[in-house]
């Protein structure tokens, strides 16, 4: 591999670049795009940049036009301090012309062709429908987590709910939907997975016999027993055969009591109890004393016809489980695509699947040369986290030697294996490109650190373990340095910490716990950090001319759990951190305490939930009070009160009404920040309260679907990975940095702590993944076949060379300093530095960890001076000591903080987004909620649940309330009005019951409610204007608007509407003098129901499900008028018309208001019914010119 340079490399073929940490990657890249403009006259249209993220993209954009600006200043004033900027100044022969085009470069850069792996496969898709295949039309999901728990529970359903209860107890945890979403969601992620073995054939029907034969046999011990255990007992007891290291007298109780136990619960499964195999014929005979006589019984033959019919069908049991798993993976692909298609979603793995199908397919060729001809230059950058799906894209189009390719990244910090990376799609690459180029001029570290780096990697053959991934020594950049000075000396910046045991314990090679090697690091880790920045803060410990400070130090971890760790114990010693995690914050503390809280605030009655949430720290009750509450009814009745209010503001106002009103009330905010680590809790609360109320308003959830949506996340153990649920940080203040080594990756830190990177990794029980040696293209996915140990051995490869990647990502990290941790600790032997550090010329993984657990810490030292005097100074070895308690020298000030008071009161806002909803109930609304219906009720509503069953079932005793109303919205969404055959609609009423908690005996009442609405005739004397009639292509639903408004003044509108000439004018006018009169401005935001299209004029639908009574006679047009009047619907539609209005003005030429304008209907669900004509159940008005207009200025 010889090195890349800038300026002498080619513009025109396929080439790799090995990018080595620190060594100016963006910078490259930004100078081969300076190259592209000036020497081959691209545009930045032309050239496709390609990276991972949104942050990274953001990134690189930034650079490519700031390094442009650079060198335009560079040209106008004819010198530059930039090296590179110098090169090309040299280079550039008309400086009129270079002008020119960098000048239209930064004027066009908004359309530059910089974007993520998935942006520019739906860009492509989108612009080569025909050749692709692919006809974007749907919507792109981020989350297909919903669509998967459906798949799981419908296959656990279908496989689970009539099998037997044997295999039920074996198998079903196994296939709960929870767990089985957990899987499918990584399994599905890959492309072509192999599994291993592949059952086509079902073989889970030859069971039935096997499982008869073991209950007959388990049946006859139970009945033998009773009969046989006294002289049992006594064979046990007494026989002198027996061997009493197998038999110990002390443990034959247990055993009997065992066997009692199961005898008496006749509940069988296929694992016996623990020992149950002592009372088999066939155990006793292995545990003889020498010449002695195996004791006979026949109850001894019985266990053993017991045992080994267990053995048979768990053997066939464990079969069919890895079918059922075979038969998951099938099913659950075949279902999400057609699912996904079937609800025209798009999810970001299907772009690239598609793109590449698209190539891969009959017009790939033609498809391959329109993006060429479109992107004759592309520069993909962290192309070692590629996979052979994204590979196979940009070497489908760039093959025929057209154009120009820069596939840049670095295969040795490869470790996203987790999101679907994959090093041999990498290494592929490195087979197909004729020419591999290096960057190896590090400009972050300072030399010694560069140095150490080299010695660590560089003194063992493949490093990484794959050949195709060598390490070339760095070598530092030509710049000035600055290294961190210890009192004015500078010490050798890499410290390899060794842990040593006790005398005794090195003597025998005993290992030291982990637990122990835990507690021992963090006494070392909390006292050397504690010492730097006392030096900072006493000027002895020096960044160049600044003190070293707490944000200058990070602690990289590999584990959430790890971090937590740390954190607690810096905490406790009061040096301040901020925990920088990919954790999901559904698998935190604070998301089964925010569960707890929402499930009591949904059933306010059940006493277990109110205890569970006032245990919480949202209200900090400790146990002897919630003990005292159950003894004092004026107390418990108190709490029971404040969450029935919550229940009834949350069924009026929405989810984020309410929380925000107990946030207030109940000082939450105070409470969690007086805590441990409070301001990491309040930042979970208050991020947890985000995503429910997004969760809560996009699926319409009432209380009891937004506690089911947080169980359900909290059940998947953040195994649904979503950039949006990662943990916040709860700070920017100067803090020593927790960072977990994925999230570090790309950052840099003066100071680097890596004290947990002596944990090997094993593979955990269960199905795991590997590529087949001669097969690397693809991935495997092995559930128990007759070769698992070999596989095991790949597998395991794999994962040291990852662990080998996160080493050297974690390492290079560090500017000034970096610490790393090494010793005869318990589970190191599979780690990175026993690989490193340990390995003999030509050893197996598994022979360097039974070296290194054999190793005394004086042979730990040999080896380690190899490393230290490779490194010509820059490591030195230190220890940690053997335990003993080290009392951390902290400077009392290093992170007492103090809290401000919290203020309470209101500060009035002139500027806000306002709705419908924030003027007719107070400006404190959420203007991000949908409206919801009011309820004009004339008696007391309840709830399904509370319904008598001598109450009959019609439309008017239908529950009623926000709940219902959300529901016969969403129905009514989801509906195609022309398209629907009777049956669907009856089947999809059926799902919309299920998934709102209705009891299926509603279905004949609101099937029928369905079809009143579509079959009324919405205009009087028109049989016609039905919504049966109506297709889906001229229906828009939910359609969302904002518009401006400025110095808006709510008591304004009564002038407007004092001439609008309708019979509710007058009662109008006198209502809206409750609005207030508090200016506003800012925007207008809102939810239209449906806006449709009929006869060339656009119509305003609005769906209410309020209830008027239970007669058809309260639904006619004196009581639709009080109610439109009463709940300020008029001033609803009248909103709702001036955005519809300001719409069609931007798209239809030739606009006019009384032309294309129809009128608005409003639908009362529960009284409309055809038989009763168009009077009844809707309300409908065209709003006049003028009032509209009028309306419209006044806003603004």
């Amino acid at each position: 591999m010889s090195s890349f340079d800038m300026f002498s490399s080619s513009l025109e073929g396929v080439y790799l670049i090995d990018a080595s940490a620190g060594t100016g990657k963006t910078y490259t890249i930004s100078g081969l795009v300076l190259r592209l403009l000036l020497e081959e006259k691209k545009t930045v249209q032309q050239i496709l940049v390609v990276t991972y993220t949104e942050a990274a993209k953001e990134d690189l954009k930034t650079r490519i036009r700031q390094k442009i600006s650079q060198v335009l200043q560079a040209i106008s004033e004819g010198i530059s301090a930039d090296p590179f900027c110098r090169q090309l100044l040299a280079r550039i022969t008309d400086q009129a012309e270079a002008r020119s085009l960098l000048s239209e470069a930064l004027r066009n850069f908004d359309e530059a062709a910089v974007y993520t792996i998935h942006g520019f496969c739906q860009r492509m898709l989108q612009e080569n429908s025909l050749e692709s295949g692919v006809f974007f039309d749907k919507e792109l999901v981020t989350d297909q987590g919903d669509i998967l728990r459906q798949i799981a529970e419908d296959f656990f359903r279908k496989h689970f709910y009539e099998a037997s209860p044997l295999f039920v107890q074996y198998a079903g945890e196994e296939f709960l939907p929870g767990k089985a979403m957990s899987q499918l969601s990584r399994w599905l992620s890959f492309h072509n997975l192999l599994i291993i073995p592949a059952y086509k054939e079902d073989i889970c029907h030859e069971l039935g016999g096997l499982e008869a034969d073991f209950m007959a046999a388990f049946e006859r011990v139970c009945l033998a027993w009773a009969g046989a255990r006294n002289q049992v007992e006594e064979i046990f007891l007494k026989d002198p055969s027996l061997h009493r290291n197998k038999y110990r007298l002390k443990s034959i109780p247990d055993w009997l009591v065992a066997m009692d136990g199961m005898a008496a619960d006749r509940q069988p499964g296929v694992d016996l109890f623990d020992r149950f195999e002592k009372f088999t014929a066939r155990h006793l005979a292995g545990a003889l004393k020498a010449g002695g006589e195996c004791p006979v019984h026949p109850f001894f033959d019985l266990c053993d016809l017991l045992a080994e019919a267990g053995e048979v069908l768990k053997a066939s049991f464990e079969r069919c489980v890895l079918a059922l798993k075979n038969k998951l993976y099938i099913y659950a692909g075949q279902e999400l695509r057609a699912r996904k298609d079937k609800l025209s979603l798009f999810a970001f793995d299907d772009l690239l699947n598609s793109l590449h199908a698209g190539l891969k397919g009959q017009n790939g060729a033609i498809l391959a040369r329109r993006i060429i001809s479109k992107y004759p230059v592309a520069l993909i950058d962290e192309f070692q986290d590629t996979d052979p799906v994204q590979y196979e894209i940009f070497k489908d189009v760039y093959q025929q030697g057209q154009g120009l390719l820069y596939l840049i990244g670095d295969p040795k910090q490869a470790i996203y294996s987790f999101r679907g990376a994959d090093i041999y799609a990498y290494i592929q690459a490195v087979r197909d490109v004729p020419a591999r180029y290096g960057l190896e001029e590090n400009w972050r570290s300072v030399p010694g650190l560069i140095q150490a780096v080299n010695s660590i990697f560089g003194q063992v053959a493949a490093p990484f373990v794959f050949d195709e991934i060598p390490f070339v020594a760095a070598r530092a950049a030509d710049k000035e340095h600055q290294p961190l000075l210890i009192k004015g000396r500078e010490e050798a910046p890499f410290q390899i910490c060794l842990g040593r045991r006790t005398v005794e314990d090195d003597e025998k090679r005993k290992l030291v716990d982990k637990q122990v090697a835990h507690r021992n690091i963090m006494l070392w880790l909390v006292a050397e950090i504690g010492r730097l920045l006392k030096l900072g803060q006493e000027k002895q410990a020096m960044l160049g001319e600044r003190p070293l400070a707490a944000g200058d130090i990070a602690v990289l971890v590999r584990t959430n759990h790890e971090a937590r760790l740390v954190q607690k114990a810096l905490a406790e010693n009061r040096i301040a951190s901020v925990l920088h995690s990919s954790e999901n914050i559904f698998s935190s503390r604070e998301a089964r305490q925010l569960r707890f809280f929402l499930a009591a605030v949904a059933e306010p009655r059940q006493a277990g939930r109110l205890k569970a949430a006032l245990a919480g720290d949202l209200f900090g009750l400790n146990g002897e009070e919630i003990f005292r509450l159950q003894e004092d009814e004026r107390g418990w009745l108190y709490w029971q009160e404040k969450f029935r209010a919550w229940h009834e503001l949350w069924l009026r106002t929405g989810f984020i009404r309410m929380f925000r009103a107990f946030v207030d009330q109940e000082h939450v905010r105070g409470r969690l920040l007086a805590l441990t680590g409070g301001e990491r809790r309040l930042t979970n609360f208050l991020h947890l309260m985000e995503l429910v109320h997004r969760a809560a308003v996009e699926k319409r959830l009432g209380p009891d679907g937004v506690v089911q949506f947080l169980s359900d996340q909290i059940s998947l153990e953040g195994n649904i990975p979503q950039d949006e649920y990662q943990l916040r940080l709860e700070s920017d203040a100067d803090r020593v940095q927790i960072v977990t080594i994925h999230k570090a990756k790309g950052l840099q830190y003066p100071v680097v702590f890596c004290p947990f990177s002596w944990e090997g990794s094993r593979l955990k029980k269960g199905p795991f993944c590997f590529h087949p040696p001669g097969e690397e293209s693809r991935i495997a996915l092995d559930l128990g076949s007759p070769n698992q140990d070999e596989h095991k051995k790949q597998a395991g490869r794999e994962e040291l060379a990852e662990n080998l990647r996160l080493l050297y990502v974690a390492l290079t990290r560090a500017v000034q300093r970096c610490y790393l941790v090494w010793g005869g600790f318990k589970g190191a032997d599979s780690s990175a530095p026993a690989y490193l550090f340990h390995r003999e010329a030509g050893t197996s993984p598994a022979e360097i960890a039974t070296r290194v657990n054999n190793l005394a810490d004086q042979e730990i030292r040999v080896d380690l001076e190899r490393v230290v005097l490779a490194a010509a100074g820059s490591i030195c070895l230190t220890e940690l000591g053997n335990g003993q308690m080290v009392t951390p020298e902290l400077p009392t000030d290093i992170s007492g903080r103090s809290f401000c008071r919290e203020f309470s009161g209101m500060l009035k806002s002139v500027w806000r987004i306002a709705s419908f909803s924030s003027l007719s109930f107070g400006q404190h609304r959420s203007a991000e909620l949908p409206d919801l219906d009011g309820d004009f009720t004339v008696g007391p509503s309840f709830s399904d649940h509370d319904a008598p069953e001598r109450i009959k079932r019609d439309i008017f005793t239908f529950p009623r309330g926000a709940g219902p109303g959300v529901f016969m919205h969403d129905l009514f969404e989801r509906l195609d009005f022309a398209g629907d055959l009777a049956e669907e609609r009856a089947m999809l009423v059926s799902q919309r019951l299920e998934a709102f908690g209705f009891a299926p005996e509603w279905h004949e009442t609101i099937n029928l409610m369905v079809k009143n609405v579509l079959n009324a005739p919405l205009d009087k004397g028109d049989s016609g204007s039905v919504l049966s009639a109506l297709p889906r292509t001229r229906c828009l639903s939910e359609m969302e608007f904002y518009f401006p408004i400025k110095d808006f003044k709510p008591d304004s509108l009564a002038t407007i509407f004092a001439g609008s000439g309708r019979p509710w004018t007058e009662s109008f006018v006198e209502r809206l003098a409750g609005l207030g009169t508090d200016e506003i401005s800012g925007f207008m935001k809102g939810f239209i129901d449906l806006v449709f299209e009929r006869d060339g004029r656009f119509y305003i639908l609005d769906w209410k499900s309020n209830y008027l009574g239970d007669r058809i006679e309260d639904y006619g047009p004196a009581k639709l008028t009080r109610a439109m009047v009463q709940d300020l619907y008029i001033l609803q539609y009248h909103i709702y018309t001036v955005a519809l209005d300001k719409y069609l003005a931007t798209r239809i030429p030739g606009y006019s208001f009384e032309k294309y304008f129809g009128g608005i209907y409003y639908l009362f669900l529960r009284g409309v019914d055809p038989r009763y004509g168009p009077d009844f159940g809707i309300f409908r008005d065209r709003p006049a010119c003028h009032v509209v207009e009028g309306f419209g200025a006044i806003l603004g």
